[in-house]
């Protein structure tokens, strides 16, 4: 029973997922607040770290550690980020569970190194049903409403999709079994 029920995932309805506006909105919301915080803390440290290795090193781990923060844990809390707040929408996994830190981090890391950029990624979710995209497709998350609740399960199957020259597998819930 818990092999078939680790093959089960969610689905929403058409209307919780977050479309184009509201990605659009989240990724100029949320790099706002990252330009504008690593701007200030660069500047502040440009003022009080004399010694070059220092400064750079320091800039190095605040950078790092503050998108993995930001962009992996923060959108995972309950809290969420200014951009997701303002859209109104969560992260959910395709259990409809919070993701794994793992899984955020990942998410997050396939942003910043591609081939999953920021305009492919959004132009891709215009013509996903479940409005996911690449990223969230290979990672296997769905950013819907704060309040949406699944409006059925389904069976998860391997996908392959070839994009880019890339050729990814993922999964994904295919076939609604149960509205």
């Amino acid at each position: 029973m818990k092999d078939i029920e680790e093959n089960i995932g969610v689905i929403f309805d058409k209307n919780d997922y977050a479309g184009f506006i509201k990605r659009v909105v989240i990724t100029i919301v949320d790099l706002a607040v990252i330009f504008i915080v690593l701007a200030s803390m660069f500047y502040i440290s440009d003022h009080l770290i004399d010694d070059y290795d220092l400064f750079y090193y320091f800039n190095l781990l605040f950078f790092v550690s503050f998108l993995v923060w930001y962009l992996a844990l923060l959108k995972r809390s309950r809290y969420r980020t200014p951009g997701y707040i303002l859209a109104g929408v969560k992260i959910v996994d395709l259990k409809g569970r919070k993701p794994s830190v793992f899984k955020m981090v990942f998410r997050a890391f396939l942003l910043l190194i591609g081939p999953f950029e920021v305009l492919i990624d959004i132009m891709w979710l215009t013509q996903e049903v479940t409005k996911q995209t690449l990223r969230d497709k290979y990672v296997g998350t769905y950013v819907v409403r704060k309040d949406a609740v699944p409006a059925g399960k389904g069976r998860l199957q391997v996908v392959t999709l070839g994009v880019m020259g890339w050729s990814l597998m993922y999964r994904e819930v295919k076939e609604a079994l149960i509205k």
